[in-house]
């Protein structure tokens, strides 16, 4: 249950505002550009609408019908604004990625004294929105549907869960559809687990569950070391023939089927495959 506390005076409007804009300003280095803001008392927090978010070197990050910033007690104890929980609903999230890196979204410092990376916030939470990836000349992807939770959990861990209902990728070669989408993953300083995850792109179908990666990833992917888990591939051979391959192939029907069950032995990957 919810109360709103509606604020009547344009001097407080925008004494509210001004408070939200700085705050994200200075907790995620993102301009923002708000419109009318009020308070809810249970829970607290901070409600703005019809949001835009702007990194200063990429330009537009969201739009968001609605932003709610929920500070932490010790701020309010304080008698500042914190963004310990951020929600944005309905919102259109553009995503830059340039040379194998997201570019346009709060950067991920390290802790005080050099520790594991830490978040911004406690908790990021997006609900019924759209996210479009930049990643030109390679591709460019629209996901629509999206709810995500991204949070801090003990022992510097960031706990990413997230699903979408659909969308599509274009790329050099054409335009596949994305049916599935569906990730749980949790980061720490040694270790990247994915506990499942489930993909449908056009005529690839990849799960993983159970899965461990070593961090930091080496810079040549043959090095990678420290690898588990279970993984799950299906393709389509029929799309082989839609592609442009520097060689000819013939026909092939059928579905390929790859189930791999990955351990460790001194660092090293050890691996039962089977093919079908």
């Amino acid at each position: 249950v919810s109360t709103a506390f509606a604020v009547r005076s344009s001097g407080a409007h925008g004494r509210l505002r001004e408070v939200a804009v700085r705050a994200v300003q200075e907790e995620l280095g993102l301009r923002a550009n708000l419109g009318r803001v009020h308070l809810e008392l249970v829970p607290f927090a901070l409600v703005a609408s019809d949001v835009a978010l702007d990194d200063p070197i990429y330009g537009r990050l969201a739009e968001a019908r609605t932003l709610r910033i929920r500070p932490s007690l010790r701020a309010l104890f304080r008698g500042t604004l914190d963004l310990s929980g951020i929600d944005l609903e309905d919102a259109s999230v553009r995503l830059v990625v340039r040379d194998g890196a997201i570019r346009n979204v709060p950067r991920i410092e390290p802790s005080a004294g050099g520790g594991p990376p830490t978040l911004p916030f406690r908790e990021l939470t997006i609900r019924r929105s759209s996210v479009t990836i930049d990643a030109e000349p390679y591709l460019t992807a629209e996901v629509r549907g999206v709810e995500a939770t991204v949070r801090g959990e003990a022992g510097h861990v960031i706990a990413i869960d997230a699903r979408a209902e659909g969308g599509e990728i274009t790329h050099g070669t054409g335009i596949e559809p994305l049916t599935t989408l569906a990730a749980s993953v949790r980061i720490s300083a040694n270790h990247l687990v994915v506990p499942s995850a489930e993909l449908a792109l056009g005529p690839l179908v990849v799960s993983a569950r159970d899965a461990v990666v070593a961090l930091p990833f080496p810079a040549d992917p043959r090095d990678i070391a420290g690898v588990s888990g279970h993984v799950e591939v299906d393709y389509d051979l029929a799309h082989l023939a839609s592609l442009s391959l520097p060689f000819s192939l013939p026909r092939l029907e059928g579905l390929v089927s790859v189930r791999a069950d990955v351990t460790s032995r001194d660092g090293a990957p050890l691996g039962r495959m089977t093919v079908h």
